[in-house]
């Protein structure tokens, strides 16, 4: 007995220093696609893109990138969001940040922000949300740029690059995290060519890598399963800096072993995932932990009937 109180000891102080310090986004180093849905929204030209882009990307960020590119013509517009579901506590405070860079040096009419939302992102509408921060032509982005979202966006849109989250205090809700970019052509043809990298979510006084001289560079992260809450199935993604040992367990609160879904795997590094059934287990609040030699991590996911 003495034992299982340990156990669910540590789960809890892990699960409790992982909601306060750890990374809320997946496939926030733009590598993974599969982490992000696509709205192209009110498109009236399309917006290619491609996740893993091994060409020059920000100056911020390390490895792949998102690279996204359009030719715009007459009084057309191009307006495409990569988003995700997170869980935000609300009232509390979050901090994003991330790389952007004008491939060309000729962007004009011109926008990309980072927003989030309490509903879903549409598909062939126009967007709402919350601007955080706001690169633009309008507003003085000038064309060009190879900088961050926190230390380059537009000062008279947006709140910053740390915001409270909606909702009522202390209560965690799905929000909707959304990268937005367009432009509209304004009666000439216009192209643009950017990329975007290391998109972070944090809660304020979190970890995350502060230091942009020297760029970001890869790291162990657990990320957030996908979608949370959810029904019978759950995707899991991890980041893996090096080759590692890896073993991926789920438990309950009191901290007993449901199942184990990577039993001491030998994997390569880079972007990992993999698939939760649950369509046995009870609704009810479970643990996931990650562990290799040099890391372990902790994280909370609901199952809802």
């Amino acid at each position: 007995m003495r034992a299982l109180f340990s156990i669910f000891f540590i789960l809890c102080l892990c699960l409790i220093m992982s909601t306060r310090a750890q990374e809320l986004l997946v496939g926030g180093n733009m590598e993974n696609e599969s982490a992000w849905r696509v709205s192209h929204l009110d498109s009236q030209d399309t917006t290619q893109f491609e996740f893993n882009y091994q060409g020059a990307g920000p100056t911020y960020g390390s490895g792949g990138s998102l690279h996204a590119w359009a030719t715009v013509d007459g009084d057309k517009s191009t307006n495409i969001a990569f988003w995700q579901p997170v869980v935000l506590t609300g009232g509390d405070q979050y901090e994003v940040k991330g790389g952007f860079v004008d491939m060309q040096g000729t962007i004009a009419n011109f926008w990309c922000e980072i927003l989030y939302d309490t509903t879903e992102p549409p598909e062939h509408a126009d967007i709402g949300g919350t601007v955080i921060v706001s690169l633009n032509t309008w507003d003085g982005t000038q064309p060009g740029i190879d900088g961050t979202f926190q230390d380059n966006y537009v000062t008279n849109k947006g709140s910053g690059p740390i915001f409270t989250a909606p909702g009522e205090a202390g209560v965690p809700d799905t929000v909707y995290f959304v990268l937005n970019i367009g432009v509209w052509a304004g009666g000439v043809a216009r192209e643009f060519e950017v990329g975007v990298d290391e998109l972070s979510l944090m809660p304020v006084g979190g970890s995350g890598i502060d230091d942009h001289s020297a760029g970001l560079v890869p790291h162990f992260n657990l990320g957030q399963n996908y979608p949370n809450p959810f029904n019978s199935q759950t995707t899991i993604a991890y980041t893996l800096p090096e080759a590692s040992k890896v073993t991926l367990n789920i438990y309950d609160l009191l901290g007993r072993e449901i199942t184990i879904l990577v039993d001491h795997l030998n994997q390569t590094a880079g972007n990992q995932q993999v698939s939760f059934d649950a369509v046995m287990l009870p609704s009810g609040v479970y643990l996931y932990q990650l562990q290799t030699e040099k890391y372990t991590e902790t994280k909370k996911m609901m199952l809802i009937r």
